[in-house]
């Protein structure tokens, strides 16, 4: 079965910019993989400014700048933008598409490793000061539900062995937040179960997987976005803010308070949703890096 929903990627308005990191006494880098929950221009540049159309903020998926903005700012480190919205964990396994009506095909994040070892010229360059982060798998259960939680974390660990063979040396994945709660879902009671059980499925699949990974010389973590989600973001709204999207899709007029939702659309977070995660992210790499 594939259901036919538009990719994460949708609307957006503009806010004030992120400042610049500030200076560290190392090299310290942060590259992130992923789909419209960490892009912050590729999909844009892909299309040729066509898509995410005027009203987003900066060709980002929410209403201003998203989670690795955030944590880039908060470390004190500068960053490699490789996500692209309405990305799939391998174009091989589930090609993925943005646009506004899923038309634009997009790399995977198996390619967009590829494309990211071609930039530093050498795909056995150790990179010992660098944080690369997945954020991905939601576009591959939205282009094809019949894959399970396993197979999409099964997947992310084949994109962990390929960014360790370019050199990676410090990796952390993201796990899934409620994915079941997007106000795309609402009334579809079949849905909202279905995507209870695989993010649960692919939550442990993810933590079981990363375990059983050795390496010599890379680490991999995985950061509960889950929990910052149930612990940090659901409790601080209310019930119709937390489940109700701001912005109306079709007519792109947005509500008149965005900072107290959840969701920007019926996809994406808002900007103060990606404030916390930012926040938590950093906290995470400092507690977990050497050298951050």
């Amino acid at each position: 079965m594939r259901i036919a929903y538009l990719a994460l990627s949708t609307v957006a308005l503009a806010v004030g910019a992120v400042a610049a990191p500030t200076a560290r006494s190392k090299a310290l880098h942060l590259v992130v993989y992923g789909d419209s929950f960490s892009d912050t221009g590729n999909t844009f540049k892909l299309s040729n400014g066509t898509w995410p159309v005027s009203a987003y903020y900066k060709g980002h998926f929410s209403n201003g700048p998203v989670w690795q903005e955030i944590a880039a700012q908060e470390l004190g480190v500068t960053r490699t933008n490789e996500a692209f919205g309405g990305a799939t964990t391998d174009n091989k396994l589930v090609q993925g598409f943005s646009g506004p009506t899923s038309n634009i095909p997009v790399p995977g994040v198996e390619q967009q490793a590829a494309i990211f070892a071609a930039s530093v010229h050498g795909k056995t360059t150790a990179r010992p000061y660098e944080v690369d982060a997945i954020w991905a798998g939601a576009n591959d259960w939205f282009f094809n539900s019949n894959l399970t939680g396993d197979d999409v974390a099964k997947n992310i660990m084949v994109n962990v062995e390929t960014l360790v063979n370019d050199g990676a040396r410090t990796i952390i994945i993201f796990n899934q937040p409620p994915l079941n709660r997007i106000p795309f879902f609402q009334g579809a009671a079949a849905e909202q179960a279905l995507f209870a059980t695989i993010t649960t499925d692919f939550n442990a699949a993810i933590v079981k997987r990363a375990a059983a990974f050795h390496h010599p010389s890379t680490t991999v973590h995985v950061f509960d976005v889950n929990t910052v989600y149930k612990h940090q973001v659901f409790p601080k709204f209310t019930a119709s803010d937390a489940s109700n999207a701001c912005l109306n899709s079709t007519s792109l007029v947005a509500c008149t308070d965005p900072d107290n939702h959840i969701y920007w659309d019926v996809f994406h977070p808002t900007r103060v949703v990606h404030k916390i995660i930012g926040t938590a992210f950093a906290e995470f790499v400092r507690k977990n890096v050497p050298g951050y």
